[in-house]
């Protein structure tokens, strides 16, 4: 079984802020899971495109009851970004995939930051996922829960971090911080 989500969402910043927190955000105090994140490559084009290669180390927040599997008992996660950010058409693509477990099933993320149409002052945010735990036996289906209820958690984590990291630094610009 393949679970697949989607969100939008638009922030009321301009784009340039928002990729910028966005890259910047982990690791952080409001988010414990993320330990690190790695840039690997970083490329910077003529055209106008800057390409980012990370890896984020995670801690591993699979329940205990299945860490109980020796695939499944390692200390820490890690997934791999992608990202373009196109300084002409002031948009940036993110891909992410998990490295760890990858014999075992995919997470994908496919994420689209542009101005928004009504107000290019703000940021559209359009994100769509899928996780495939075709690997794992038996027990797919009990992971697969885990995996869904547990990224719906995330995402809208990630989002209120970014909220409250965007407040605080247009905030710290406004007051010359």
């Amino acid at each position: 079984m393949v679970v697949h989500f989607e969100v939008k969402h638009i922030f009321k910043y301009p784009i340039e802020l928002v990729t910028y927190t966005h890259l910047t955000k982990y690791p952080t105090d409001k988010e414990k899971n993320v330990l690190s994140v790695k840039t690997v490559k970083r490329i910077i084009k003529d055209d106008g495109i800057e390409y980012w290669n990370r890896v984020a180390c995670c801690s591993n927040i699979v329940p205990s009851v299945l860490r109980k599997l020796k695939e499944f008992e390692q200390d820490y996660i890690y997934i791999e970004e992608e990202c373009w950010l196109n300084k002409n058409t002031h948009e940036m693509n993110v891909r992410s995939r998990n490295l760890t477990w990858e014999k075992y099933g995919k997470l994908k993320e496919e994420s689209l930051f542009k101005k928004f149409p009504e107000n290019p002052k703000w940021t559209h945010f359009h994100q769509r996922g899928s996780i495939d735990l075709g690997g794992i036996g038996h027990i797919g289906w009990l992971m697969e829960c885990f995996a869904e209820k547990f990224f719906r958690q995330s995402i809208q984590k990630s989002l209120r971090i970014m909220e409250e990291l965007l407040c605080e630094r247009m905030n710290g610009m406004q007051t010359g911080g």
